[in-house]
């Protein structure tokens, strides 16, 4: 928001410049900002608040400090939004209001604002108490820092899901055989207490980290993405796991790597079908959080999904996390464009080097194996061993925000370390060169025998009680007639959508009058058939958003052809969800209950 005599205003519209230019992070005129009047009475409060909203609806307001109280108080009775307040001085005296969520820690918010549905392209407001603002200047400023890389993460998740959700759901539907034939990755559950736990990604400063790794083989669990794999494997290091969740065939990542029937592939069932074809030890059934198939493994087999941040990399850590690894430990994640390269010398992506322009904010790179060159928006991170901040790109710093939110909420119970050497500094890991990790682990190494981690994995796998894979078909089976439940109400919804429609053009207005609000309980009751299926909810956005592409909406003043607009849009939608209810009948109606499981593509060599 914009405030008269407010100093910081500027400062607050600089940082989020390029949020304020996307119109799918927050509709128009969306922003932070802060309020600048010092605090007073509730009618103050009251006052600011208004001038705040100016007489904007917002759905999602974030907040620094509830104060007294006063100020949510008055965002509870002007809006309608779901409000999420940090409050960096403690919870003492938060308000008890509903719809208001007080938060001690940014990574609780950040961790909330995670499950508002489609906050990308929702109306977003924050602001400050000033007075706050003022005691805690570095608290405003992570504030902000963190707002920004919320809606950057929404709007990566809803541009994502628009570009790939077919492809997702087609991955699914060819790799639903296999994953119903494999033991659950949750088997593995406290496998590894208190053994410690290296996640190794595939940035630029992975060649630091290669001789402590060598080192740690067989006495820590090593679980590695798969773009890793090849500098890995000329280094002589096996990792225990290897991660891959792309929709896109990673399987060259695997090409030439010797050991692959001493690795456990965990691969998302929404990934790439090639990566159920690479014969490593076994295959793990992965359920990750916020997927159909997590959902479906959840029911059908008790899984708990693993927590995901839309990268390899925030996967393997939450299943290190889950074996019970402590501590746990970053090497390769440099999350920042380290000398110029983007990924580890000798992986896939390796070849590709550039610089970041300060002038144009973006980082040039060229191709030294292929023709490919261009560029990406660039940013800036704070650095891995403090000084100059790091070239970066918004993605990375949307992957850096989601490590800093576990450290803060679910991975707290485990000391947190960051062996990386370079890239970006990761808030809540404490950073150790990579030479001296093996020395900063000492005693939880000394207390695993050489050898040990692997048939502790081995064990554990042994004793997986065996699980029904008819289970998982009656999931799936379910879920299919929520989609048919929601396919014969969107019909209803289309027909009066059309019938108002026609009635509105013909100037019947009495019989409109009565079949519109028959309509808004259709789409109502459309709406909550749909968010029942998660697989007609993925479908159904990218068809709606399609749909609606050059059909502007004319201005409200026009009446008749802003209500027209509004019927043709439900009859869009209404449409959509038929039409993706078809397509998903088309992908996974084979599926039932009495399918035969197809054998499964896994070596009888025991890990």
């Amino acid at each position: 928001m914009s405030l008269p005599d407010s100093g910081l205003n500027s400062l607050a519209r600089a940082a989020l410049a390029p949020l304020a230019a996307g119109a799918d992070v927050s509709a128009p005129g969306s922003g932070v900002a802060a309020i600048d009047r010092e605090l007073g009475s509730p009618e103050t409060a009251d006052r600011r608040i208004a001038e705040f909203l100016a007489g904007r609806l917002p759905e999602v307001v974030f907040f620094l400090g509830h104060g007294d109280g006063a100020h949510a108080e008055s965002l509870r009775r002007r809006t309608r939004a779901t409000i999420l307040v940090w409050e960096p001085r403690g919870m003492n005296g938060a308000p008890d209001l509903p719809g208001v969520q007080v938060f001690a820690s940014l990574g609780a918010l950040v961790e909330a604002a995670a499950g508002i549905p489609d906050l990308g392209s929702r109306q977003v407001l924050a602001g400050a108490i000033p007075e706050l603002r003022a005691a805690m200047p570095d608290a405003h400023l992570r504030f902000v820092d963190t707002v920004k890389r919320v809606l950057l993460s929404a709007r990566m998740r809803r541009a994502t899901v628009a570009r790939a959700a077919t492809t997702w759901l087609g991955n699914l539907a060819q790799n639903l055989p296999q994953l119903a034939t494999q033991t659950p990755f949750d088997a593995l559950t406290d496998a590894a207490v208190g053994v410690p736990g290296v996640l190794i990604g595939a940035g630029p400063s992975l060649d630091r980290g290669l001789e402590a790794l060598r080192q740690l083989q067989g006495r820590a669990v090593l679980c590695a993405v798969s773009t890793a794999l090849p500098p890995l494997a000329r280094a002589g290091i096996v990792p225990d796991l290897v991660a891959v969740v792309e929709a896109n065939d990673n399987s060259a990542h695997f090409a030439d790597v010797p050991h692959l029937d001493r690795m456990l592939l965990l691969a998302d069932p929404q990934g790439h079908p090639a990566h159920f074809t690479i014969p490593p030890a076994r295959n793990l059934a992965l359920a990750v959080r916020d997927t159909a198939a997590g959902d479906w493994l959840a029911r059908a087999w008790g899984c708990r999904p693993l927590e995901s941040g839309g990268s390899v990399a925030c996967v393997s850590l939450s299943a290190l996390h889950r074996l019970g690894c402590d501590p746990l430990v970053l090497t390769g994640m440099d999350l920042a464009l380290t000398g110029g390269r983007t990924h580890a010398a000798g992986s896939t992506q390796g070849h590709r080097h550039g610089r970041y322009d300060p002038q144009t904010g973006r980082f040039v790179f060229t191709s030294e194996e292929r023709p490919a060159d261009g560029s990406w928006q660039g940013d800036l991170a704070p650095a891995w061993g403090g000084g100059t901040p790091v070239p970066t790109r918004p993605a990375f710093n949307v992957y850096r925000l989601w490590f800093e939110t576990a450290a803060e909420t679910w991975a707290a119970d485990r000391t947190l370390l960051n062996a990386t050497g370079g890239g970006a500094r990761i808030q809540g890991y404490a950073e150790v060169e990579p030479g001296d990790l093996a020395a900063a682990l000492g005693s939880r190494l000394a207390a695993v025998g050489a050898g040990d981690v692997r048939e502790r994995l081995a064990a554990a796998l042994a004793r997986a009680e065996a699980h029904d894979g008819a289970a998982l078909w009656r999931e799936v089976a379910t879920e299919l007639a929520a989609v048919d439940a929601a396919s014969r109400e969107a019909g209803r919804a289309a027909s009066l959508a059309r019938r108002a429609l026609a009635e509105l053009e013909a100037g019947k207005q009495a019989h409109l009058a009565r079949t519109l609000p028959r309509l808004s309980a259709a789409e109502a009751a459309l709406g909550e058939r749909t968010r029942a299926s998660r697989l007609l909810n993925a479908v159904v956005g990218v068809m709606a958003a399609a749909a609606a592409r050059g059909h502007a909406r004319p201005p409200s003043a026009d009446h008749v052809a802003s209500t027209a607009w509004s019927l043709r849009q439900s009859r869009r939608i209404s449409e959509a969800v038929i039409e993706g209810a078809g397509e998903l009948k088309a992908l996974f109606g084979a599926f039932s209950p009495s399918s035969g499981p197809a054998p499964p593509r896994t070596s009888p060599t025991a890990p």
